[in-house]
């Protein structure tokens, strides 16, 4: 006798599956039928908006099978201190729309473990079977789309380390990411994104560098960034572009401009931000946040004009704004990365990050900083389904029934009637469980 059955593999998805199984009663006919989906499914997984702390954690089962991009200096270091090229991958999947799970466990400290799970290291190379610890924001692809990711892991290459789970395990999804990054670059100073944007391997395909002042509230980009910027001509068209769902993260100079600007400014606090500059070691209150998701220290010191902001006398922060970067001990209080967001539903955060540039320097705070920029490219945003940026997923439902009356010791014929009401038109693999009451087995 068996208390539940292996699980069932179900193809071609998109019409009808019979499955006849023949079913033993010893004493009772009655049974548990527990249907998984094929994938992330509109019905069972919604969209996540999990931008404002504190956050709500959404546990869910990713099985053996799974993949694991990690995201850690310890099991993504094959480029010291850690391959940037990790957010290429990622991007390149999202772009062949394999849907991603991005994981960040609720309420971990300064780069505190999101999961551990027994897993294999698939690529570049392949390492035997271990027990590994995942921190900073790990990124995992659900076993349905396994085995399509694997062809462009192994084509995408650049010596990134993906993990196979060999187990089932409960994670923490922060975020569900279904969409397809689209960047806009600011055209000032846009060497200093342009060359971290090439670093990660995003190809010129996926940013366009273009005039602030050019960006209009529904375009189809995921997140505009400006790397350092003086003029405000085009602060109210970037507030409308945030208030409308998209991303958007200053860096340096930009932080003021936007924020002080008197014309649409004043997003993150009510009387705006003075530059400090105390470089003292930074604190990093909301570690599970999205753009917190990094292993070890920013750097204090990063060079620049603006590098750290307090609030100008009487300036408070505004209802959403939150800290994720303070200035240890400093008194006033000083921050060098802030959030605030301006939106209902994914996206329209504003996030600033101090530092002119953090290229050009393989110390792991620079490299961090830039991680900073590429986290805010992998928030998810909201934006117009005509701009064809999300991704289409399946929203399967399966009926198990038969017909008849059943007498003890019968032989019963099964059939499960699988639908698909998402937004793809077929689907690879579902999978079906069934578990069965005590003195019920399978023959």
């Amino acid at each position: 006798m068996r208390a539940a059955s292996p699980l069932k593999p179900l193809r071609d998805l998109n019409h009808l599956t019979a499955v006849s199984r023949r079913l033993a009663v010893a004493w009772s006919l009655a049974a548990v039928f527990v249907l998984a989906s094929a994938g992330p499914s509109a019905a069972q997984a919604p969209a996540i908006s999990n931008d404002v702390p504190p956050f709500t954690p959404h546990p869910q089962t990713m099985r053996a099978g799974a993949l694991v991009i990690a995201m850690d200096n310890t099991n993504q270091n094959l480029v010291a201190p850690f391959n940037m090229k990790a957010y290429g991958l990622v991007n390149n999947l999202l772009h062949n729309n394999v849907p991603l799970k991005w994981v960040i466990r609720t309420g971990k400290a300064k780069d505190g473990i999101d999961f551990t799970a027994s897993a294999q290291r698939i690529a570049p190379t392949t390492t035997a079977t271990t027990t590994y610890n995942f921190k900073a924001g790990p990124v995992i692809v659900p076993k349905t789309y396994a085995n399509y990711a694997k062809t462009l892991i192994t084509a995408f290459g650049n010596n990134v380390e993906v993990y196979e789970l060999k187990q089932d395990v409960v994670v923490d999804v922060h975020y569900e990411l279904r969409f397809r990054p689209h960047v806009w670059i600011n055209t000032t100073n846009s060497a200093i994104h342009v060359s971290v944007m090439t670093e990660a391997g995003i190809p010129t395909s996926d940013y366009v560098v273009s005039p602030d002042y050019t960006i209009l509230p529904y375009e189809c980009f995921s997140v505009a960034t400006e790397p350092h910027n003086g003029s405000n001509t085009g602060v109210p068209a970037m507030r409308s572009f945030i208030e409308n769902g998209g991303n958007f993260i200053a860096q340096c100079l930009s932080v003021n401009t936007y924020e002080n600007s008197p014309a649409a400014g004043h997003m993150m606090t009510t009387l705006g931000l003075v530059t400090n500059n105390i470089d003292n070691v930074i604190g990093y209150p909301n570690p599970d946040a999205g753009l917190s998701q990094f292993e070890g220290a920013l750097e204090q010191k990063p060079g620049g004009s603006e590098q750290d902001f307090r609030l100008a006398t009487g300036s408070v922060f505004q209802p959403s704004a939150h800290v994720l970067g303070n200035d240890i001990g400093a008194s006033p209080a000083t921050y060098a990365s802030m959030g605030v967001k301006l939106s209902a539903g994914e996206g329209g955060m504003f996030f600033t990050l101090g530092g002119h540039n953090y290229s050009g320097n393989s110390n792991i705070g620079y490299v961090n900083g830039r991680r900073i920029l590429m986290n805010a490219v992998l928030t998810p945003p909201a934006r117009p389904a005509g701009c064809n940026l999300g991704i289409p997923v399946p929203d399967l439902t399966v009926l198990k029934f038969h017909t008849g009356a059943v007498a003890r010791l019968d032989t019963v014929h099964y059939t499960l009637q699988v639908s698909n009401v998402g937004d793809v038109s077929t689907v690879d693999t579902s999978f079906v469980s069934d578990t069965l009451p005590a003195g019920v087995s399978f023959l």
